[in-house]
This record gives C-alpha cells, structure tokens and sequence, in this order.
C-alpha cells in the first residue's frame, strides 16, 4: 500500500510533511487503511493533516446507523487495541457520500 491511498487529494504534501515528521505513524496509517478496507470494502480512505492530527475518513454510501455499526466494530475488533499515544496523533472517520 502506498500512502498516496490516503492522501489529502487536495494538499498530498501535507500529510506527507506531518507522516514524516513522525515517521513511527508510517505503518500505523498503512494499517488503518488496510483494516478500513475490511470493515469498508470499495470505499475511498482520504487523510488530512489538521494541526498535531491525522484524520483518516472512509467515504461510504452505507446508511449512517450501518456505517457506525461497522466503525464501531473495527474499534471493538482492533483500534482500541492499538497504542494510546499512537491513537492519539490519528482520528478516523467517516463520511456519507
């Protein structure tokens, strides 16, 4: 997977400037893309640097209550596990097309 999957389509190079600046985020967000793949199957993963954050959203045409049933299983399933200063420089969420 290349980070180019979750890029800022409108500023690539800043996700790429906040994801180097910490490069212990690198597979972190590959990761996160690769589990929202399960959980969000065909739906696009766009990424925006917004201060000291990284928001990961999935854009979906799922109705709202299935979309926060499937986010909310992928936290249960796995994100909650992850690191919590690590979870803390990452949001993820979605947005309904």
């Amino acid at each position: 997977m290349s980070l180019y999957n979750i890029s800022d389509m409108n500023n690539p190079n800043e996700v790429r400037a906040f994801l180097a600046s910490d490069k212990s985020l690198v597979p972190l967000a590959s990761e996160v893309y690769h589990r929202l793949q399960i959980y969000f199957p065909y739906s696009p993963v766009f990424a925006k640097a917004i201060q000291n954050e990284l928001v990961i959203s999935v854009r979906t045409a799922l109705s709202p209550k299935e979309a926060k049933d499937r986010l909310y299983k992928f936290d249960d399933e796995w994100w909650l596990d992850v690191d919590v200063d690590l979870r803390s420089k990452l949001c993820i969420t979605v947005e309904f097309q």
